[in-house]
């Protein structure tokens, strides 16, 4: 699927392919410009995976903390950044960063972080899906998730709160940032010297008093979220929290909010799990920012970058030691929530799973998307008008949409094996069948939906009175 992106919006893309086979195994990058749909290999370079600094087995000891020093050979970055510039659009146009499968452990890398300055283009990742999520072209509601990292907490709660402010005050759209942390930032957030300085009632701060107690915590998280925001869709969640790498997977890993035994817990939330919960509240996108000390930046980013191969959505990965002003995640967040296309980051604190049609600098929609090529289940007038014309959206409608869009994207997957018969009657039935649920999501679709009886959240926006 992402080689046919490629071609329909002629993209200059980077495929890096992990010969694992290879004695030794190594790492094979072949530059493509594609112009009028037709890919041409430009360049091509070969490097062993021990020369990038990536070993065969992962050492837990070694992988803790930054992890291992990756690199690149100056000579090929520096041909490919005089390729790069050379081409129609010149340093304007990103490099698409495209990750052949099955790569292995080549997720973890951290390809902007050795690629951005040192090619002087934008540096983007290619999905593997062509779906563009019905989404509220009136509002934003993002769910903050935050962890507590440890350490002095008037650090990390102004940390926390900065990073609220910037999504507020970043998004192409009016703002709610719906903020769920434990107790102990709670307590300090709600003081008035941490609020952010955005306008009044654009963050909420939810009470942790409030979260289901029991011994899985990170259901306990998902569940306190789900039953708060009961109701209203959310359109990103936004992960703070530090990486764990378990048995060659990524991982997040959320601390025990309320625990019987007393005992500060943690648990480890897979991949599987996060997606299955951006699903459950209608989110088209996911965000995560790796905390200054996270145990394991490498876990953070293969979780981040597996979860966008489960699901089609739009993707987001900050470091923030990297991005102490938030001004890379600041242009992350005008991009992926913009209505028109807008300017790639050019910053290697950030990595990006995107559409080439949300980028400014690339051609737009081609025709090719619309002539049979793909499949796209349309939602009818009603549910569009209400997923991307209504303020507030029921969280049952939006989540019903993304089920369909993920069977869509898989759809799309399947049908780009060797087409047969088979293949057409079975794809039909498929198409089918989600039509049949966008049918029934639009006979119930102005159902209320039923609201949660909790407490209210805080409201830690500037009060009008000390606005500047």
């Amino acid at each position: 699927m992402a080689e046919r992106i490629a071609r329909f919006y002629d993209l200059n893309v980077l495929r890096v392919t992990l010969l694992a086979d290879g004695r030794p195994p190594a790492v094979r990058f072949d530059l493509q410009v594609i112009r009028d749909h037709q890919p041409r290999t430009v360049a091509s370079w070969s490097v062993t995976t021990g020369d990038l600094g990536l070993p065969s087995t992962l050492d837990c000891d070694e992988s803790s903390g930054a992890g291992y020093t990756f690199q690149l050979p100056p000579g090929m970055l520096r041909e490919l950044g005089d390729a790069l510039r050379s081409q129609e659009g010149g340093d304007r146009r990103p490099l698409w960063l495209h990750l052949t499968k099955p790569y292995g452990y080549l997720g973890l890398v951290p390809w902007e972080q050795l690629l951005v300055r040192q090619i002087g283009v934008p540096v983007l990742r290619l999905p593997d899906f062509i779906v563009e999520p019905v989404r509220s072209r009136q509002t934003i509601d993002v769910v903050l998730c935050a962890g507590d990292p440890g350490g002095e907490v008037t650090d990390a709660a102004r940390r926390l709160s900065a990073l609220a402010e910037t999504i507020v005050n970043a998004a192409a759209l009016p703002a709610t940032v719906h903020l769920f942390t434990t107790d102990r930032l709670f307590q300090a957030l709600r003081t008035p010297e941490h609020a952010p300085t955005v306008a009044f009632g654009q963050v909420l701060l939810y009470d942790p008093a409030q979260a289901p107690a029991g011994p899985d915590t990170g259901n306990a998280w998902f569940e306190w979220i789900r039953r708060e925001v009961q109701g209203r869709s959310i359109d990103i969640v936004h992960f703070v929290a530090s990486g764990v790498l378990q048995l060659g997977q990524g991982a997040i890993v959320l601390p025990a909010m309320l625990n019987p035994d007393g005992n500060q817990g943690l648990s480890v939330l897979s991949t599987g799990r996060l997606t299955r919960f951006t699903v459950q509240v209608g989110a088209w996108g996911c965000a995560f920012s790796s905390p200054p000390g996270n145990p394991s930046e490498m876990g953070l980013r293969l979780a981040a970058d597996s979860l966008a191969q489960l699901r089609p959505t739009t993707l987001l990965h900050h470091e923030i030691r990297l991005d102490p002003g938030n001004a890379a995640l600041a242009a992350a967040y005008r991009l992926l929530t913009g209505t028109e296309p807008g300017d790639a980051p050019r910053d290697p604190s950030v990595f990006l799973y995107c559409q080439p049609f949300q980028i400014d600098a690339e051609p737009r929609k081609d025709e090719l998307l619309t002539a049979g090529q793909i499949v796209v289940v349309e939602p009818t007038d009603k549910v569009r008008s209400l997923v991307a014309g209504a303020d507030a959206t029921p969280t049952w409608v939006s989540a019903s949409q993304r089920y369909v869009e993920q069977y869509e994207w898989q759809l799309n997957r399947w049908q780009g094996t060797e087409p047969s018969p088979e293949h057409e009657d079975v794809s039909a039935g498929v198409t089918r069948a989600l039509e049949l649920i966008q049918g029934v999501v639009d006979r119930y679709a102005e159902t209320p939906a039923a609201t949660a009886d909790t407490v209210p959240p805080l409201d830690i926006s500037t009060p009008p009175w000390r606005q500047p």
